[in-house]
């Protein structure tokens, strides 16, 4: 498990292995049925402490007027959509740049990046469990953006090859948080260097963050993505890789996200995380069944 996440008994290295397998020696449709059955049989058997808290998070993005029951279907989709986000994943490290880049049909506001780029303060690419977030960092990496990611290790070192073997193979360097000091300095030294730091906003991982209205209620955030833009004066560029029922991705850039900055650190970071928490209601309402949580988000 990632240290300090929200984990599952289902977050197993030997899981990967044979998800891995699969998407490596199964033709992709074969493999796509299999694993839209296997995801069913989790949703049904395997599942019992965790559709319950994906219900209550839909109860939020999809208010009361939605029933329980249609509920549980967007839950069974997500599970659905997550095994395909696996399979891919591992698909991914066997296709060229350009069989990649032949899924996406158009990078939307792309132009947002390659203008922070060309002011000279590298990007802060903000994202979330929204979609697929891997293939987001892939494709820039594909458009000649360099790219640095902001990531927590696992417990195991085989976990961490298995699943961070794309970013390898394509030159995608890792800025581990564990150490706050290391992840300060490196990700200050990547913006300096004029690149990309991308990082994920949505998950509260060392139980320090701030609280700010979500879908109604109040939900915490972490700091890091914002104070790093208020800090060094790069663009904070919120942006997704959204997964198209054809098997295709959607990629899309927003514009900079205008960051208050007025000296007063923590009130700033309470205006400037109930702007990122707005961007992450709008595509979680769009995409709810992307929305790769697995436990309840506003305990």
């Amino acid at each position: 498990m990632v240290k300090g996440t929200h984990s599952y008994r289902l977050d197993r290295h030997s899981i990967y292995w044979w998800i891995s397998w699969g998407a490596k020696y199964i033709p992709a449709p074969v493999a796509n049925f299999i694993g839209d059955r296997i995801a069913d049989w989790l949703f049904h058997y395997k599942s019992e402490n965790i559709v319950p808290e994906q219900v209550k998070n839909l109860d939020h993005v999809l208010g009361p007027d939605v029933s329980a029951r249609e509920k549980r279907k967007v839950v069974r989709r997500l599970w659905r959509r997550h095994g395909r986000f696996l399979l891919d994943l591992f698909r991914f490290e066997r296709m060229s740049d350009a069989e990649i880049a032949a899924r996406v049909p158009e990078f939307l506001g792309v132009e947002n990046i390659k203008n922070a780029i060309e002011a000279g303060k590298g990007a802060i690419i903000l994202t979330a469990h929204i979609g697929h977030w891997e293939l987001g960092g892939i494709l820039l990496k594909y458009l000649g953006f360099k790219v640095n990611v902001v990531q927590y290790l696992y417990d195991s070192e085989e976990q961490n090859r298995l699943l961070d073997k794309n970013k390898a193979i394509r030159g995608i360097k890792i800025i581990s948080p564990d150490n706050p000091a290391g992840f300060a300095l490196g990700a200050y030294n990547a913006l300096k260097r004029n690149e990309l730091v991308a990082i994920q906003g949505d998950r509260v991982l060392n139980k320090s963050g701030i609280m700010a209205d979500f879908f109604g209620k109040p939900a915490m955030f972490p700091k890091g993505p914002a104070l790093l833009a208020m800090k060094t004066g790069a663009p904070l560029i919120p942006a997704f890789t959204i997964m198209g029922n054809d098997g295709r991705y959607h990629p899309v850039a927003e514009p900079p996200i205008e960051m208050t900055n007025t000296g007063d650190t923590e009130a700033d970071l309470r205006i400037n995380i109930s702007k990122i928490a707005i961007i992450f209601e709008k595509y979680i309402r769009r995409h709810p069944e992307q929305w790769f949580n697995f436990y309840y988000f506003w305990d």
